[in-house]
């Protein structure tokens, strides 16, 4: 019996210890995951067919627009907030990442928009009052990297800090298709301004006792230099798991619909989108 509790102790830590890891390296890496992962995180053509689902999903699920204000989960560098602050919206965008958010503050200059601004914040812990926003996005597949009670605090603090019949747009990797094509291993060269040629490598595994894909990415210069080394998981959800879990909640959801993103890196090519109301 003290075996099996010192192994679930190690369980745990071990688990701790990797999700510190994956956030520390998102407060200290920004910039060459930014560089690295162009391919999202400065596609324009990619951010707008996203914002065009959101419109979609919002206009014929609920019949309603995004309304003000907005909040913006896990913005990262910024561009889905900017762009709705340049529809005229006015937006909050929240991330964890200083250093994604100075880059988030440098594009909104560069943008010359102003009705957008950021904070730094933790979304299982949302630093807002009840019934503080219209509408809040968490887009990017920024959802699933906690334990299944960390993944429900997000939501449960979503419904939270939304206004009666206020709406929720979220995203997630679509499962099953995205298993069926699953590559344990990939290699990439990627040109970056600031770090020249990076060899960028990816590994995937599925657990599905966990229900989670173990993953670890490692950026290296030409040189050999390793500039990044991280693992992190991500647990996906099928769709009755995560329409239970909002019902629980208290959201009535509305639709999901496949989404097709381009091709790249991580996971985000094949995701659902998931509109539901308060």
């Amino acid at each position: 019996m003290k075996s099996s509790s010192k192994n679930i102790g190690k369980n745990i830590n071990k688990k701790a210890n990797r999700l510190k890891h994956w956030i520390d390296t998102y407060k200290l890496h920004s910039k060459i995951i930014y560089e690295v992962d162009a391919d999202i995180y400065q596609n324009k053509e990619l951010t707008k067919k996203e914002m065009k689902m959101v419109k979609s999903l919002i206009e014929k699920g609920f019949c309603k627009k995004i309304k003000n204000p907005v909040l913006d989960l896990a913005c990262g560098q910024g561009r889905h907030s900017i762009y709705l602050a340049q529809k005229g919206f006015d937006v909050l965008g929240l991330d964890y990442s200083f250093g994604f958010l100075e880059i988030a503050e440098g594009n909104a200059r560069k943008a010359n928009v102003e009705n957008v601004r950021f904070l730094q914040g933790d979304m299982r812990h949302l630093p807002f009052d009840n019934e503080s926003f219209s509408t809040v996005l968490l887009l990017g597949n920024s959802f699933g990297y906690f334990s299944d009670s960390d993944n429900e605090k997000i939501i449960l603090e979503v419904f939270r800090v939304l206004k009666k019949e206020g709406i929720f747009v979220f995203d997630i990797t679509d499962k099953n298709p995205f298993l069926e094509c699953l590559i344990s291993y990939a290699r990439y060269k990627v040109k970056t301004p600031s770090f020249g040629l990076v060899i960028d490598e990816r590994w995937k595994s599925w657990d599905e006792k966990t229900k989670r894909i173990n993953c670890k990415k490692k950026h290296t210069t030409r040189r050999g230099e390793v500039l990044l080394e991280t693992p992190y998981v991500i647990r996906l959800y099928e769709r009755e798991e995560i329409k239970n879990l909002l019902a629980r909640v208290g959201f009535r959801i509305a639709k999901i619909k496949k989404f097709k993103g381009a091709e790249d890196l991580g996971l985000m090519r094949k995701r659902l989108f998931i509109g539901c109301v308060k």
